[in-house]
């Protein structure tokens, strides 16, 4: 078989348009200067790509290429080898590709090249596909999925050196016993002088399963029955929060312990926060848009030293936690919830998306999916956010209270969660200002409510 690695030099430009145009570029808004080609493996007809882009930044991608003497739609480019004319894809987009991956995940295939090397492996729970159907799913983002038989392989587009907790926090999950996470299958990893890059992960496709956030929309219609329905959907995430909570906060591992938090880390949390709302406020004043409460000063630092006189004394803890934990990360399936999606935030680094947070950094972020659901919703909502809040605290708390991870006083419990609030409040705001303008009335009335609360005005 030809060594198509060698070829790679004279596809660069190629390559840049090629990667430059797709969805998973994070990068668009910069000027690119070029592509660097900093490794490559090639097994059967597919060579492994790992290339970085350079401009102002330097950012990796992993490109999987499809290299063919046939024609098919999509090419990224060609050259010419031994006298032929070779064909070049996105080996991503081809059935042939993804039974590779999962032959060689079965195998622990280890290709070498080198200082560094590509390593296939399978887990406890691997499996080969009993039947071959192949589908790709079309809503990219950082990474690229497709599905064969019943596996869902995820290509992760971007990299960034160091553990990949959409692999790690699955597997760490399922292994301490809790069982609403899809069965991680296999992985595979690039490791060089640099250190480890994952590069792709096979998991437990559930086929006719529907996320939350979908489940739920179907429900606006009947006005009659929603509220009863948000209330038992609340009850039932703060058990399944509470219940990953705890496991996670019981894992062992060095990685996984809960750590103690500093009174700092929520002046931090504050920050963070106060920045969101000053770029919205900016934002908006130049569209005239309206401003509804900031149109007067937040005292910043009476809410922090609020939060100082309040917690300087509490033994406040953090742990390990999902990150982007929304409706849309759980799936329904033959009545039982499974959590997807372990990765984070992709735009923050590794270190941040690995790192340690209160588990209110959850919990805030299902409450507020949550809120988002019942928006458009008017007849027989009134009050709902707070009932929102009972029924999931009810029995997140139950589940959690003798861990030692948040404080035991209601009002402390109710003060730090209003924070956690006020942080993905602010930072839905400004998203939904440059994303969907017309959303923004959602965040805003959050915000709202949590600083009358607050009462930091």
């Amino acid at each position: 078989m030809n060594d198509y690695t060698k070829n790679l030099q004279d596809l660069k430009e190629d390559l840049l348009n090629y990667i430059t145009t797709r969805r998973w570029y994070g990068n668009k808004a910069n000027l690119t200067t070029g592509l660097d080609i900093i490794d490559a493996f090639q097994i059967e007809d597919f060579v492994l790509a790992i290339l970085s882009v350079e401009g102002a930044s330097r950012l990796m991608y992993y490109v999987p290429l499809f290299m063919s003497k046939d024609e098919f739609s999509g090419r990224i480019g060609s050259f010419t080898d031994e006298g032929i004319k070779i064909n070049v894809y996105d080996a991503f987009y081809f059935e042939n590709f993804a039974k590779v991956i999962m032959r060689n995940m079965e195998h622990n295939t280890l290709l070498k090249k080198n200082n560094s090397y590509i390593q296939f492996h399978r887990t406890n729970f691997f499996q080969l596909n009993e039947e071959n159907t192949f589908s790709v799913i079309n809503t990219e983002q950082s990474n690229s999925s497709f599905i064969i038989g019943n596996t869902i392989i995820k290509n992760y587009r971007y990299l960034q050196f160091g553990e990949n907790p959409d692999i790690t926090m699955s597997m760490k999950l399922k292994e301490n016993g809790f069982t609403h996470v899809p069965s991680l299958k296999g992985y595979m990893k690039y490791v060089s002088a640099d250190g480890i890059i994952y590069l792709c992960s096979a998991m437990e496709y559930f086929p006719k399963s529907v996320d939350l956030w979908s489940y739920y929309n179907n429900f606006k219609v009947d006005k009659g029955s929603f509220k009863s329905k948000i209330l038992n959907l609340a009850s039932d995430m703060g058990t399944l929060t509470g219940e990953m909570c705890r496991t996670l906060a019981s894992i062992k591992d060095e990685d996984f312990r809960p750590e103690k938090m500093a009174v700092s880390e929520l002046e931090e949390v504050i920050d963070d926060s106060f920045n969101y709302l000053d770029v919205s406020r900016e934002i908006m004043n130049k569209r005239h848009m309206e401003l509804g409460p900031f149109s007067r000063d937040i005292n910043k630092e009476k809410l922090k030293a609020m939060f100082t006189s309040l917690f300087s004394n509490e033994a406040l803890m953090k742990t390990r936690v999902h990150g982007d934990y929304h409706l849309g990360q759980i799936l329904l399936y033959r009545n039982r919830y499974y959590i997807i999606d372990f990765e984070g935030e992709p735009a923050r680094s590794m270190l941040e998306r690995t790192s340690r947070k209160s588990p209110f950094k959850d919990v805030s972020g299902i409450l507020r999916s949550i809120d988002y659901l019942c928006s458009g919703v008017d007849e027989g909502m009134e009050n709902i956010s707070s009932e929102i809040i009972s029924s999931f605290l009810r029995n997140y708390l139950k589940i959690i209270g003798d861990m030692n991870l948040i404080p035991t006083d209601n009002e402390k419990v109710s003060r730090l969660l209003q924070l956690f609030l006020l942080q993905k409040a602010s930072y839905e705001l400004l998203y939904e200002i440059n994303n969907r303008p017309s959303w923004i009335h959602i965040p805003l009335k959050a915000l709202k409510e949590i600083l009358e609360s607050l009462n930091v005005t």
